[in-house]
């Protein structure tokens, strides 16, 4: 082989290896750009990114609540930690349901970001586990609230919004429990 065909081709052979390398792995980007290939209208696509960030959001509360239950040092944690985990766990699946019937993209994992949140509090034990658990939750909870009431406002799809109507009332309940632990830590 010639050596400038030979170096056309080792190029090509790069540019297509960054090219891939590239790639988006982050599924909740990787959910939003399928999402915003499907539906044409604003209000469609913004209907769909709410329901991957809630799977997003519920994936990572399931995980964090399950790893509080197991390694938490204080029984009302791990006894919060459970109830919390079973409630994203019945509201993931409901929200997964409902995405499936609207041909919604939704990631089968973790972001990065919610990916990294975790390796980051997995490393504690004992005292300052639990209360990083507590702050971390009641910053997600917090967020995941207004996101909630924002939908409710704002959406347009019909099913999503009463979902969400309905799981508001219980993330509510979540931060008032999750207050009140943090609140007990503050005191002693």
């Amino acid at each position: 082989m010639h050596p400038n065909k030979c170096n056309i081709l080792f190029l090509a052979i790069v540019l297509i290896a960054c090219v891939n390398r590239r790639k988006e792995t982050d599924t909740i980007k990787v959910s939003d750009k399928q999402n915003e290939e499907k539906f044409d209208s604003s209000s469609l696509q913004h209907n769909a990114a709410f329901v991957a960030n809630a799977v997003n959001s519920n994936l990572f509360e399931i995980r964090l609540n399950d790893m509080a239950q197991t390694y938490a040092s204080s029984i009302a944690v791990k006894q919060l930690a459970k109830n919390i985990s079973n409630d994203f766990n019945k509201a993931n699946e409901e929200i997964q349901n409902i995405a499936a019937k609207e041909n919604i993209s939704i990631p089968e994992k973790m972001s990065d970001e919610f990916r990294n949140k975790y390796g980051d509090i997995q490393k504690k034990t004992g005292t300052d586990l639990d209360s990083s658990y507590i702050a971390l939750s009641l910053n997600d909870h917090n967020s995941i609230i207004q996101q909630y009431q924002y939908q409710i406002n704002n959406g347009t799809d019909s099913i999503v919004k009463m979902w969400t109507t309905r799981q508001l009332p219980i993330l509510q309940k979540h931060l008032v429990s999750l207050q009140q632990i943090l609140s007990g830590f503050q005191k002693n």
